[in-house]
């Protein structure tokens, strides 16, 4: 993974970061990139490129940011959302959320019976996005359409 001048083009650094970076996003003051392969999810200093390799449950597939926290999709069959804090990356959370989330948006709103609460006392809702093939014969549509908690 490289560093780049957006003005010039130059590559300023490159970091090993492992098998398949396959998202990137900068929140909270640091790079995170998902390595899916591996399981993880890195938190990179941008100042000094220090590395933290994260736990980031079974095949970590895209970010989503919210103050202090960092959601990681984890398309597995049952599929599951991480939730790590973003100060130390230490994982505060693993919601089931229905088989195949291939992405996820955090938004703000009033407090609900099932929302989660940030260190700040705000509520979250977590929006979540899952691929559905029915042509695969992998996964049933009525499945793919129905979060675990809802069955």
């Amino acid at each position: 993974m490289s560093r780049i001048d957006a003005g010039t083009g130059e590559v300023l650094d490159t970091i090993e970061v492992g098998g398949f970076p396959q998202e990137i996003l900068y929140a909270e003051g640091a790079v995170w990139v998902v390595d899916s392969p591996g399981d993880t999810v890195l938190r990179i200093d941008p100042i000094t490129l220090r590395v933290m390799r994260l736990d980031a449950g079974p095949w970590p597939y895209r970010l989503t940011a919210a103050p202090g926290l960092i959601f990681v999709t984890n398309v597995v069959e049952e599929g599951t959302v991480t939730v790590l804090r973003s100060t130390d990356g230490a994982r505060v959370a693993t919601l089931p959320v229905g088989p195949n989330p291939t992405a996820t948006a955090v938004v703000p709103g009033p407090a609900p019976d099932r929302a989660r609460a940030s260190s700040e006392g705000l509520f979250w809702y977590l929006w979540v996005g899952r691929f559905c093939s029915s042509s695969s014969g992998s996964l049933p549509r009525s499945r793919c359409a129905t979060p675990p908690a809802a069955r």
